[in-house]
């Protein structure tokens, strides 16, 4: 019995905190709602980290905290002043974000762009100067365009900074009581270590989120094959090198050594065979030469159905160039 009353009391300590609960405003954002958040801010995290490390040339890395949901308020409140913060549109979406970076982290990325060494606490402790802001806009920018990439698996939307405060009260994103999602970001470059902070109203990616009240698996398959399309779509755009390869030869390294300017190395690839197609350096496809003008070109051939008797005259006909 004592073995029994102590599994229970070990299970009792085990159970998780109650959470307090204002009915005033209920909690909207369910667990398969943050999972989906979770997937579209880790994949920003991943290419936030790629942009400080190109942009400020030194390692980096951004830790995603998983997503909260707070009232605008709250995240003001918290809100420090000065501060470095940049307020969000999300067109075509509706709302306005807002992106707040620890001030002393800003001031090092701001002392990195000058080709310093960063340092926290070597930096002043006030607000960006105009000429600081606008050093940190670019960074502020890129990062932004890749928070647009990042939420396109859930939702269309191309996130611009409209402008930077140092004041929290001058900004005012939303009402008091609307209810933000907010993500924080631990970011590290070099030794130097802070916090960056997204904040955007759930009324603006609630619809979407709605499309993802399905089990985890499902959502992690059903964003994957929105990346895949994604991804797809735009490499029906992206320009591949094309060359025509002929068959190899076989040298030993005795004879590389001996050629001289005007040796002659026949290729021995037959007249009749079809040459090879690479894209990118992969076979895909094979033709045949000829000419279209005085161009050199050749004409797309199925290599199983290709004669041995192939004549001139058909390699210059009007082909698929």
């Amino acid at each position: 019995m004592a073995n029994t009353g102590a599994s229970v009391r070990t299970e009792r300590r085990a159970r998780p905190e109650p959470r307090p609960f204002d009915p005033r405003r209920p909690f909207r954002l369910s667990a398969d709602h943050r999972r989906a958040l979770a997937l579209v801010f880790e994949a920003f995290g991943h290419r936030l980290t790629t942009v400080l490390g190109t942009r400020l040339r030194t390692a980096g890395r951004a830790a995603m905290n998983m997503p909260e949901q707070v009232t605008y308020a709250e995240f003001m409140e918290a809100t420090p002043d000065p501060a470095c913060l940049a307020v969000l549109s999300l067109l075509p979406l509706a709302g306005t974000g807002v992106l707040r970076i620890d001030l002393n982290l800003a001031m090092s990325i701001v002392d990195r762009l000058l080709g310093g060494n960063g340092g926290i606490a070597s930096q002043p402790a006030r607000g960006l100067s105009e000429l600081e802001s606008n050093l940190l806009r670019g960074i502020l920018d890129a990062a932004i365009a890749e928070l647009g990439g990042a939420f396109t698996p859930l939702v269309a939307v191309d996130p611009k900074v409209v402008r930077q405060e140092s004041k929290p009260q001058l900004v005012r994103g939303a009402s008091p009581e609307a209810v933000m999602v907010v993500v924080d970001f631990d970011v590290v470059l070099g030794d130097d270590t802070g916090t960056l902070t997204v904040c955007i109203p759930l009324s603006t990616v609630g619809p979407a989120l709605e499309s993802f009240t399905v089990s985890a698996p499902s959502i992690g398959a059903a964003m994957e094959a929105a990346s895949a399309a994604a991804v797809a779509a735009h490499l029906m755009d992206a320009p591949i090198d094309v060359s025509v390869q002929f068959g190899t030869v076989e040298l030993t390294s005795a004879d590389i050594l001996d050629l001289q300017v005007g040796d002659v190395v026949p290729l021995r690839h037959p007249v009749s065979h079809p040459l090879t197609v690479l894209a990118s350096g992969v076979p895909c496809l094979a033709a045949v030469p000829g000419r279209r003008g005085k161009r050199l070109a050749c004409m797309v051939v199925d290599s199983s159905e290709h004669q041995d008797d192939v004549s001139s005259s058909h390699r210059q006909e009007n082909p698929r160039w």
